[in-house]
């Protein structure tokens, strides 16, 4: 177990992204992370996944980490994504939404 995520449940199964986070695909995205913020915390969510993000999948992350923290869930993001890390760094945002600098 990674540090930093000791109140994880073992069995935590992570929600693990489709390939692609891009504004045509952020409404089904966001009903979906929406159902999974609505249910007991904490949230996992797996990354790896990911290749292909554009800003408006970064301010779905980004509203997905304010609600959970707005609902005292807990939430994490693990796996690592080029993709991801490389919009979050040119948007200033990887530590807003992923919670750790990259």
């Amino acid at each position: 177990m990674e540090q930093g995520r000791s109140d994880f449940a073992m069995d935590t199964v992570p929600l693990r992204l489709d390939p692609s986070l891009r504004i045509e695909e952020v409404e089904s995205r966001r009903d979906l992370l929406l159902e999974r913020l609505r249910g007991p915390g904490p949230i996992m969510i797996d990354v790896s996944g990911l290749e292909s993000v554009d800003t408006a999948g970064v301010q779905l992350l980004l509203a997905c980490r304010r609600e959970a923290a707005r609902r005292g869930v807990q939430l994490e993001f693990c796996g690592e994504s080029p993709a991801l890390t490389d919009a979050l760094q040119r948007l200033g945002l990887a530590e807003a939404v992923l919670g750790r600098r990259t």
